[in-house]
C-alpha cells in the first residue's frame, strides 16, 4: 500500500511539473527519495510554506492577501511527509500566486480522538494529513 502511495505522489508532482512547464527532466527523482525520508519540517524548511501554530491559525487567514493552501500534518510520519514532499514542488511553482501555510498538528503520529473532534469543529478537517485550500481573503472588521 505505502509503495502504491509513494508512486501516486511521484505521479501527482511529475503532472505539476509538466502542467506548469517545468519538464519532468527537471525533477530528480533521487531528491524526491531523499527528501521523503525526511520530517515534514525539514522536507518544507527552505521553500515558501509559512510555519503557524493552531492558536496564531486565525491572525494569519485573516490577515492574508493570496488564496491559501493550508497543511495540517504530523511531523515524522510517511504519509504526511510523503505529502509535503508533493507540497514543497507546488510552493515553489506557485508562491507568487498562493499562500502556502503548514500547521504542525502533532509531532509523531495521527492526532488523539480529542484533538480530532477539535479539528472538526475548528477547522472542517476532517482527517489528518488534511489540506484545505481558502480562496477568499477575507477581512475581520476590528472596530
Amino acid at each position: 500500500m505505502e509503495r502504491i502511495f509513494s508512486t501516486t505522489i511521484v505521479a501527482t508532482i511529475l503532472a505539476v511539473s509538466i502542467s506548469t512547464g517545468s519538464s519532468a527532466k527537471d525533477i530528480d527523482m533521487a531528491k524526491v527519495k531523499e527528501l521523503v525520508k525526511l520530517s515534514v519540517d525539514e522536507i518544507l524548511g527552505d521553500v515558501p510554506v509559512l510555519p503557524i501554530t493552531i492558536d496564531k491559525y486565525w491572525d494569519i487567514i485573516w490577515k492574508r492577501k493570496k488564496p491559501a493552501v493550508v497543511f495540517f500534518y504530523s511531523n515524522k510520519d510517511a504519509p504526511f511527509r510523503r505529502v509535503a514532499t508533493l507540497i514543497r514542488y507546488v510552493a515553489l511553482d506557485y508562491s507568487d500566486r498562493l499562500a502556502f501555510i503548514m500547521v504542525k498538528v502533532v509531532e509523531t503520529g495521527k492526532p488523539d480522538a480529542k484533538l480530532g473532534r477539535e479539528l472538526q469543529a475548528g477547522f472542517s478537517l476532517d482527517k489528518t494529513p488534511g489540506i484545505l485550500y481558502l480562496r477568499q481573503c477575507w477581512r475581520r472588521n476590528d472596530s
